[in-house]
């Protein structure tokens, strides 16, 4: 308002002319100013975070994402840590990533915003500025200069120099073309008419991705163009419900008033599996459950009903059970190192001699009951590969199981002894590496097809918690898909919240499933239950955290104990690795 107080820091003690605002003398300007600033910091979530910056990385590396916030010198260049205590350094920048933001609003969904640069010259003189490389943005717009000078100019491109002025402060937002009002003018609308595809035809129509070449399966596209379902409706694609099914009940769905059809795995999974989370072959959709052929049905009915489709897929493991089904574990299996696949599985070879563990025999002793049929090692209806040369008419079972890249254990020892990842204590569920580039690239070949041909909008993405990186994962997903609607199944605690450097929209909501089945249980009723669970127990009540814990300490016990074991073989080869460096 432009009331200085005359410097007294202590006014709330004054009654007086000093404290009191004199409205006919207020600082029009002033308040303008102030006013456009709160405006800013209103639509611009950049300007009110509701976490601390991290930083992260540091010390960015040639083709490293851009940090949240990053300091920079006049040069452009960023900040080092001696320029921080060069005593004479009166002038910096501050660029604040948009994509960096590390919250979501009010539906769970992540925010964005768009790129900004603050410049402050607390010298006496004026110092030119030269404004980062295109990497951050193509061009600037001045949007605040304290000065007065540079406001509402001419947007200045990336590499350029930009002056600021003695004891002022310039804000810059990244250049983005002004969005075109619709005309909604008589004739406009009959011009629309006249054309053989009405917009609103098209958008229902058209894929939802960028157009122009498309290169190592990036699916061109900006966030702003992702669709979000305002409901979904699940189906269970498999042998006896497929895909050209699923479509004969669009119209239905559609009736119903569902935005999205959500289908369940779709991609190529073991003979007869009904749920599909055992995928044996990523590389197609599953013929068993209508092929490429049923997938471009039902989108297409989808597309035609205007609604959305929304795909499950399970980054984390494969099908196992049958290895002659899965191409990648029979190559692991015959060529054990060697296989190009070798960098794909979660793999301990030296814990078991540079061979893999198959927990399948009935015990250790039943090496007996293996033979040698059609080129293949068997035991009863399993099927395993020989490795080249291991065999020769006339040989020992016994001695080819001794020559093979795995080894035949007995079931029993699945819990303590076994060598590779398993989703949870699932034997027959084995777990990939997506965190490798090369492997990433040919789980998902077929995923990313759907995108660049506009067959499906979303992902739901099973089991993250299971990969060694799920924010990178995440990132790269998203990039790859064009910034596709990604929903992931994670489970979140009581308290725990879902890391906002995840690029997704949010969980499947079993947490908040967990809250609408409290709208059905009468707490009334805890009391009562209460003393009947005390009464069965001897008069003593129940200490529930600690059954918690005793039950988590039995499954790490008992029926992960491999993994445990794992994890202590790796903490341990990590501390030799650094008593060494």
């Amino acid at each position: 308002m432009g009331r200085t107080q005359q410097g007294n820091n202590n006014g709330y003690c004054q009654d007086s002319p000093l404290t009191w605002v004199n409205w006919d003398a207020v600082d029009q300007p002033l308040v303008e100013f102030t006013a456009a600033v709160n405006a800013l910091r209103h639509k611009h979530p950049t300007f009110r975070r509701s976490r601390f910056f991290d930083g992260r990385p540091v010390l960015r590396g040639e083709g490293e994402r851009l940090p949240d916030i990053e300091w920079l010198d006049v040069d452009g260049s960023t900040m080092k840590p001696e320029d921080w205590d060069s005593g004479f350094g009166r002038s910096v920048g501050m660029f604040l990533n948009g994509d960096g933001i590390q919250g979501r609003d009010e539906r769970g969904r992540r925010i964005t915003d768009v790129n900004f640069v603050l410049y402050f010259n607390a010298h006496d003189d004026e110092v030119k500025f030269t404004l980062p490389s295109d990497e951050y943005a193509p061009a600037w717009d001045i949007i605040i200069d304290t000065a007065g000078h540079n406001a509402d100019t001419e947007p200045v491109d990336a590499g350029g120099v930009l002056p600021v002025d003695a004891k002022s402060l310039v804000v810059l937002r990244a250049h983005s073309v002004p969005e075109v009002e619709p005309d909604h003018s008589v004739a406009a609308s009959l011009a629309a008419l006249s054309q053989t595809t009405t917009s609103e035809t098209a958008a229902l129509t058209s894929p939802i991705i960028g157009t122009g070449a498309h290169q190592e399966g990036h699916v061109e596209g900006q966030n702003s163009r992702m669709r979000t379902p305002a409901s979904t409706y699940r189906l269970q694609i498999r042998p006896g419900f497929t895909l050209q099914d699923a479509a004969d009940t669009v119209e239905y769905l559609h009736n119903l008033g569902v935005d999205w059809v959500y289908l369940s795995p779709i991609l190529t999974a073991e003979k007869g599996s009904d749920h599909g989370y055992d995928v044996t072959d990523p590389s197609k959709v599953d013929p068993d459950r209508g092929g490429p052929e049923g997938l471009a049905a039902l989108s297409r009915a989808a597309r035609d009903a205007g609604m959305g489709v929304l795909v499950d897929i399970v980054p984390n493991h494969v099908g196992v059970a049958s290895p002659h089904q899965n191409p990648w574990w029979w190559s692991l299996l015959k060529e054990g190192r060697q296989s190009p696949y070798a960098e794909a599985f979660d793999v301990d070879w030296d814990f078991a001699g540079g061979r893999v563990r198959l927990p399948v025999l009935g015990n250790d002793d039943e090496l007996d009951k293996l033979e040698v049929r059609d080129g293949e090692l068997r035991y009863y209806d399993h099927r395993f590969p020989l490795a080249e040369g291991s065999y020769t008419a006339g040989d020992d079972p016994r001695d080819v199981h001794a020559r093979q890249h795995y080894e035949l254990i007995g079931w029993r020892r699945a819990d303590y002894d076994l060598n590779y990842r398993r989703f949870f204590a699932v034997n027959t569920l084995a777990g990939i590496k997506v965190e490798v580039p090369r492997v990433f690239d040919e789980a998902h070949a077929e995923v990313l097809r759907w995108f660049r041909e506009g067959l499906a909008d979303g992902l739901r993405i099973d089991h993250p918690d299971g990969l060694a990186d799920p924010e990178g994962y995440l990132r790269r997903l998203r990039e790859a898909t064009g910034g596709a609607y990604l929903l992931i199944e994670k489970i979140l605690e009581p308290g725990e919240e879902l890391p906002a450097s995840f690029e997704c929209e949010g969980t499947t909501g079993y947490d908040a499933l967990a809250d609408v089945d409290r709208l059905f249980v009468d707490a009334e009723a805890q009391k009562a239950l209460d003393q009947l669970d005390g009464r069965l127990r001897g008069g003593e009540p129940a200490d529930y955290e600690d059954m918690i814990r005793g039950t988590k300490r039995r499954i790490t016990d008992g029926i992960l104990h491999s993994e445990i074991l794992r994890l202590g073989r790796l903490l341990s080869a990590r501390s030799r690795r650094n008593e060494v460096a």
